[in-house]
C-alpha cells in the first residue's frame, strides 16, 4: 500500500516538472514573438522605394546647390553669433546627408555607378561649402571664435556614437513605408554635418588651419560612421544586390565594393578605438584631479586654477597638467604621493604629470603667463563672458598679491611720516594694452589735506614721486591723485 502511495506522489511531481517546464517554454514563446513582433523591420521595408529615394538626392545641382549655400550662409552667421538656435535652424534645410547615405547604399549592394555618383557629389558638396564658408568668415567684419565654432575642433567618442546612432535611425527610417520626416529633421540636427564644414572656412579665413584640420577631421567622422550605419542597415534588410549579366564583372565589382567597405571600416574601427581611450583617460584624469588638486587645502596664498588644467591623450602616455597660482607652493612629497597614485590609474600610468606653479615671480610674469595658458586654452572655455570673469577675477588676484609682495605697510608708514599733509595712499597694478602688447604698470593713488593750495599739493606730489621711484626701484611707477 504504502508502495502504491510513494509511486503515486513521484508520478504526480514529475508530472508538476513537465507543467512548469511547458509554461516556462510558453513564457519564453511569448516573450520571443513579442520581441519579434517589437524590433523587426524586414515586413515593413520598402526596398525599391528607399533605394530610388536615397539615389535622387545624390546629386548637387540647381536648387539642391542653392538649398545648401543658403544653409551654410545661414549656419554661419548662426556660429560666428553663437546662437545655437540658428545653427539647428540652418541644420533642418541642409541636404548634406544625400552623397553619404548613397555611398553606403552602393557599398552595400555592389553599385559602382552609384558609388562613383555619390563620391563625386561629395567632393563638390564638401568644397562648395567650405568655399562659402571661407567667403563669409574671410569678407565679415566680426570674427569671433565664438564657443559654438571652436566646440567643433576636436571630435571625441561622443561625436563618434552620434554619427553611428544617427545614421541608423536615418536609414531604418528612409526604408520604412511612409519616410517619418521628424526623425530625419532630428538626424540631421543631431549628428551636426555642417558646422564642422562651417569651422574648416572659419579655421582657413582667419589662418588658424589646425582649426580647419580639427574640423574636417570631425566632418570625415560623422560621415564615415553615417556611410557605415547605412552600410549595415541595408545589408541586415537585405536589399537586392545589382545585378550585372557579365559573370566576372559582377565577381570584380563585388571584389571592388568589398575592399572600398573594409577600407572605410578600417579608420572607422581605429578611430572608435582612439575616442574610447581618450575619453577613458580622460574620465580617470578627472577622477584623479578630483582625489588629489582639488581637494587639497592651501594654507595660504595660492589657488588651482581648474579652467588651465590640460589632459592631452597620447598612445604612448599622456600629459596631465595642473596649473597653480600664488606664491603658495605645493611641496614636492605631496607631488611625489600625487603620482604615486596616478599609477593606480590603468589609463594613466604612463602618462606625465606636470604641476605648473606661480610661485615667487613677479606680477607682470605670472599675469603674461596666465594670458598664454588662456590663449592656448580657451577652446575648452565654453562662453566669451566666462573668459572675461576668468581673466578679471585673475588680474585682481595678481594685483592683490603684488599689493603683499611691495613693502606697502612700509611704504605708507614712512610716506606718512615724510609728507605729514598726506590723508589717504592706494595701490594697485594697472593692466594697459596699445592693441600692440601689455603692459603692467605700478599706480600709487594719493590724497592730500584738502586745505592746501594745488600749487603746493603739486610740488609736494613731485617729491613723492621720486621718493617712491627710488625707494623702490621702478622708474614706470606713477602717482595720480584722488
Amino acid at each position: 500500500m504504502s508502495q502504491n502511495l510513494f509511486k503515486e506522489d513521484d508520478h504526480k511531481t514529475e508530472s508538476n516538472s513537465e507543467d512548469v517546464k511547458k509554461d516556462f517554454q510558453g513564457l519564453l514563446g511569448s516573450v520571443k514573438k513579442f520581441l519579434s513582433e517589437l524590433l523587426e523591420i524586414r515586413s515593413n521595408t520598402d526596398a525599391v522605394a528607399t533605394k530610388e529615394s536615397i539615389i535622387q538626392d545624390i546629386p548637387f545641382k540647381g536648387h539642391t546647390s542653392w538649398i545648401l549655400i543658403c544653409s551654410i550662409f545661414i549656419a554661419s552667421i548662426g556660429l560666428n553669433a553663437n546662437s545655437t538656435a540658428v545653427v539647428i535652424g540652418a541644420m533642418l534645410i541642409s541636404p548634406l546627408m544625400g552623397p553619404i547615405l548613397g555611398m553606403g547604399l552602393s557599398l552595400a549592394i555592389n553599385d559602382v555607378e552609384t558609388l562613383r555618383k555619390s563620391l563625386k557629389n561629395f567632393v563638390v558638396m564638401v568644397v562648395l561649402s567650405v568655399i562659402t564658408a571661407f567667403l563669409f568668415f574671410y569678407v565679415f567684419p566680426i570674427q569671433d571664435e565664438s564657443s559654438e565654432l571652436l566646440a567643433r575642433t576636436k571630435p571625441d567618442i561622443r561625436d563618434v556614437l552620434i554619427a553611428f546612432f544617427g545614421g541608423l535611425a536615418l536609414v531604418i527610417a528612409r526604408a520604412k513605408r511612409g519616410t517619418i520626416a521628424s526623425v530625419i529633421f532630428g538626424v540631421a540636427i543631431a549628428t551636426a554635418l555642417m558646422p564642422p564644414l562651417c569651422t574648416v572656412g572659419f579655421g582657413l579665413a582667419i589662418g588658424k588651419y589646425w582649426y580647419a584640420l580639427g574640423a574636417m577631421y570631425l566632418f570625415i567622422i560623422n560621415t564615415i560612421f553615417i556611410g557605415l550605419a547605412t552600410f549595415l542597415v541595408v545589408k541586415y534588410l537585405r536589399f537586392p544586390m545589382v545585378k550585372y549579366a557579365n559573370s566576372q564583372r559582377r565577381r570584380f565589382i563585388a571584389r571592388i565594393a568589398s575592399t572600398v567597405g573594409f577600407l572605410v571600416m578600417l579608420p572607422a574601427g581605429y578611430t572608435f578605438y582612439m575616442a574610447f581611450n581618450e575619453s577613458m583617460f580622460k574620465k580617470q584624469a578627472q577622477e584623479f584631479l578630483g582625489d588629489t588638486i582639488e581637494s587639497y587645502e592651501f594654507s595660504n596664498n595660492g589657488r588651482y586654477v581648474d579652467n588651465l588644467t590640460k589632459l592631452e591623450y597620447e598612445k604612448d602616455g599622456g600629459v596631465i597638467e595642473i596649473v597653480c597660482m600664488g606664491t603658495e607652493e605645493i611641496p614636492e612629497n605631496i607631488i611625489n604621493s600625487w603620482r604615486t597614485k596616478k599609477n593606480n590609474f590603468s589609463k594613466l600610468k604612463d602618462a606625465e604629470l606636470h604641476v605648473i606653479q606661480g610661485g615667487k615671480d613677479d606680477s607682470e610674469e605670472k599675469f603674461n603667463y596666465v594670458t598664454e595658458l588662456y590663449e592656448a586654452k580657451k577652446a575648452e572655455l565654453l562662453t566669451r563672458e566666462e573668459r572675461i570673469h576668468f581673466l578679471e577675477a585673475e588680474v585682481a588676484r595678481l594685483s592683490r598679491n603684488v599689493g603683499k609682495q611691495i613693502p606697502f605697510s612700509e611704504i605708507t608708514a614712512e610716506a606718512k611720516i615724510n609728507y605729514e599733509d598726506l590723508t589717504e595712499i592706494n595701490f594697485a597694478y594697472q593692466i594697459k594694452s596699445n592693441f600692440k602688447k601689455l603692459d603692467t604698470v605700478p599706480v600709487f593713488e594719493v590724497k592730500w589735506d584738502e586745505k592746501l593750495k594745488n600749487s603746493h599739493i603739486d610740488k609736494e606730489q613731485q617729491k613723492l614721486s621720486k621718493w617712491l621711484k627710488q625707494r623702490l626701484q621702478d622708474s614706470t611707477l606713477q602717482i595720480r591723485r584722488l
